[in-house]
């Protein structure tokens, strides 16, 4: 039930996104591309990934803004002979105030998980949530957007508390062209075992001026190290898609104006303890 529930919000998000959006700001998007994931024993998975996100940004009243976030992500992935697949959705809702000058700052919630118990047998997937604040700044040609959050994490009858941040700067080389750099950390601890993560990504944007549509390439590498298990997990993803644009605005004008925030993502990228 709570599985069909996340399922029903994600999609009530993403149709935010293609109605309210119209009004104000916000987009679809569809990408395709490839995961691979190693072990520090040598092992690897690797298959096809597959994501849908649906953003959408409105104003609440003057200057405080309201976006909402549904991104749903889904890998095929190999172990030896057997197809196995992980699927998952990222829930994030952002409130924010808007500073007249060149800022914004507010605060995030967001649920991760797994999606319709899609998770193969040998992961170690858990229901993530997420509560922090965040920031963005912007100036000529260049952004900064950082976010710094609590986060508990429930895998079976374990719970597990810590934090995360992640920090992305973006450089506009004309108003709908961009070039962006990613890098998250993140820790996990339950009693005296920790998880620690890393991630660093790295994206480039283009929107046509004339259709509200754009086209991009990212690229997301993580690091997992395990406290209990004395390794080290790492995770390569290579995405290349298209948004559907609402509001009429330049990807500049997004930035500084429209539904510019992300949820974090380390959840939709790495599976925890492959083995």
């Amino acid at each position: 039930m709570r599985k069909l529930s996340a399922v029903s919000l994600a999609l009530i998000v993403a149709g935010g996104a293609a109605s309210g959006a119209a009004a104000q700001d916000g987009y679809l998007l569809a990408a395709g591309g490839a995961s691979r994931l190693t072990d520090s024993g040598g092992s690897s998975f690797s298959g096809g990934t597959w994501q849908g996100r649906g953003s959408f940004q409105t104003t609440l009243d003057g200057m405080w803004k309201f976006q909402g976030d549904a991104v749903l992500t889904f890998q095929d992935l190999n172990e030896l002979d057997s197809n196995e697949r992980l699927d998952t959705v990222d829930l994030a809702a952002h409130v924010y105030y808007h500073f007249p000058s060149n800022a914004l700052f507010g605060v995030i919630g967001q649920h991760s998980g797994d999606l319709l118990g899609r998770a193969p047998y040998w992961s170690d997937l858990t229901v993530q949530w997420y509560g922090g604040v965040e920031g963005l700044a912007y100036w000529n040609n260049f952004s900064l957007y950082g976010q710094l959050a609590v986060t508990t994490a429930t895998d079976g009858g374990d719970t597990s508390n810590g934090g995360a941040a992640t920090l992305r700067a973006r450089y506009f080389v004309n108003p709908n062209l961009f070039v962006e750099a990613k890098a998250g950390v993140e820790r996990l601890t339950f009693e005296s075992e920790s998880v620690d993560s890393t991630l660093l990504g790295a994206a480039i944007e283009y929107q046509c001026a004339t259709l509200p549509m754009s086209v991009f390439a990212r690229y997301t590498h993580v690091t997992q190290t395990y406290s209990y298990y004395s390794r080290r997990d790492n995770a390569d993803r290579i995405l290349v898609g298209a948004k559907w644009n609402f509001g009429g605005k330049s990807l500049w004008e997004r930035e500084t104006m429209g539904a510019a925030l992300d949820p974090f993502e380390l959840t939709h990228v790495v599976v925890r303890d492959p083995n």
